[in-house]
């Protein structure tokens, strides 16, 4: 399992995935064939921010997202948190412009104020929303044709120390014990999710996942994922 944790709302996880075993539990063969590029990054819906800013100067960070991702070579794929309404109008003008027009956008476009967004290079075979627990939070995932073979890509924004209460029977899935904390939840959420999918030569989870390596949340995945990529928001 291979980690790429960086502190910051607006930080950049690039991760190269191919080079790893391509089923669950460690199975020995890798792949030589091209590694797919992921990238993730909170962007910071802005919904606190002064009116005065316009989302805490959106249209410019918009512009330099655009920017970083073509200067680090146009990832195959690239999972976005945070996506206000704001966001969603610059998003949804811009990154069809970016990298040669080679992007589309896949994710729910939900009433939600805090949402999450892929956008892909690869064909898109299946997508959906995962509703993984409580408000706001949000998990959208899709599978592309890649070189590495079929890919599933999730990305989420978990729970966060300001919103993250404990599971009861009546807020949280059974598949989450009454008592733990809605992050941990999510974590079992997903690994539940992906252990249910059958067909994928590789699974990747990236997002603002709001927790560090050590911590139950992430040991919940088990082998179900090849690569988890994690911003940790200090």
């Amino acid at each position: 399992m291979t980690w790429t944790r960086r502190a910051g709302a607006c930080a950049l996880a690039l991760l190269a995935v191919g080079a790893l075993a391509l089923v669950a539990a460690g199975a020995g063969a890798k792949s030589e064939r091209r590694p797919v590029t992921i990238v993730t990054l909170n962007l910071l819906h802005g919904l606190f921010c002064p009116p005065e800013t316009d989302s805490c100067q959106a249209p410019d960070r918009v512009q330099l997202f655009g920017d970083w991702l073509e200067r680090a070579g146009c990832p195959d794929l690239v999972g976005v948190q945070e996506v206000g309404a704001r966001l969603e109008e610059l998003l949804t003008a811009q990154v069809p412009t970016w990298c040669g027009e080679d992007y589309t956008i896949a994710w729910a476009a939900s009433a939600m104020p805090d949402r999450v967004m892929v956008l892909t290079r690869l064909p898109v075979v299946e997508q959906g929303a995962l509703d993984i627990a409580n408000v706001p939070w949000e998990a959208y995932w899709v599978r592309v044709r890649s070189p590495q073979g079929p890919l599933d890509f999730l990305t989420a924004h978990f729970a966060s120390n300001s919103n993250n209460p404990a599971c009861t029977d009546t807020n949280c899935p059974p598949v989450c014990p009454a008592g733990i904390e809605t992050n941990e939840c999510h974590g079992i959420e997903v690994a539940d999710f992906f252990s249910r999918r059958t067909g994928a030569a590789l699974s990747v989870v990236g997002g603002d996942l709001n927790a560090t390596a050590d911590l139950r949340m992430h040991r919940n995945f088990g082998d179900y994922i090849d690569t988890l990529a994690n911003i940790d928001r200090a």
